[in-house]
């Protein structure tokens, strides 16, 4: 099962054209938040939402995302923070929202303190992880098993840093950075081998 990354889109419209270009290639999408410019436009998650058409998509919102349409308006265009959610065999989870708004409405609490486990989910997130990893455009593995971690995913997807694009490792979890759709940018992921491939 293949599933589209996207995130940052911040409202362009230039992506809603390559959206609808490429979504027949792919069973889901995952996107990690930032579809518009402060909750501006308005309208854009409704046109997206027009593309997506039946095609599953799983989300959780980012620092941009501002206004109560993104907690129930937008089926079904899932949101997925605090949750987790199982699609076609898979577990993912969700953590929404930044530090810097949103005064802890879209944290996640339950997954942020333990009481959920996440250990075999995807886990969405719109910031990455907060220690400074090496990320490399080439794909990997991460298998080393004296560093796996209580609680972890198997893989974090993560977008906000437009710059940033690539794959790193916290013990066995894959991290994937997802670069700004803003800018072109997505990426491929393979629900089952985890390989991913960039493309700008």
């Amino acid at each position: 099962m293949k599933a589209l990354l996207i995130s940052d889109l911040h409202g362009d419209q230039n992506f809603l054209h390559v959206l609808r270009d490429i979504l027949q290639n792919y069973d889901l999408i995952l996107c990690t938040g930032d579809l518009t410019n402060f909750g501006t436009p308005t309208d854009y998650p409704f046109k997206l939402k027009e593309i997506v058409g039946k095609t599953k998509f799983l989300w959780v919102s980012g620092n941009n995302d501002i206004g109560q349409q993104y907690q129930y308006s937008l089926d079904p265009l899932l949101n997925i923070d605090g949750k987790i959610v199982e699609y076609k065999g898979i577990k993912f989870s969700g953590i929404g929202g930044s530090s810097s708004n949103y005064e802890g409405q879209n944290f996640g609490p339950s997954i942020i303190n333990g009481e959920q486990n996440i250990s075999d989910t995807i886990l969405l997130t719109h910031i990455p992880p907060s220690r400074a990893l090496k990320y490399s455009i080439n794909d990997y593995a991460c298998q080393n098993g004296q560093h796996k971690l209580k609680n972890a995913p198997k893989a974090h997807l993560c977008g906000h840093l437009h710059h940033l694009v690539g794959t790193a490792c916290i013990g066995n979890t894959k991290v994937i950075k997802i670069g700004a759709a803003v800018n072109g940018c997505y990426t491929e992921l393979d629900l089952n081998s985890l390989e991913v491939k960039y493309i700008n």
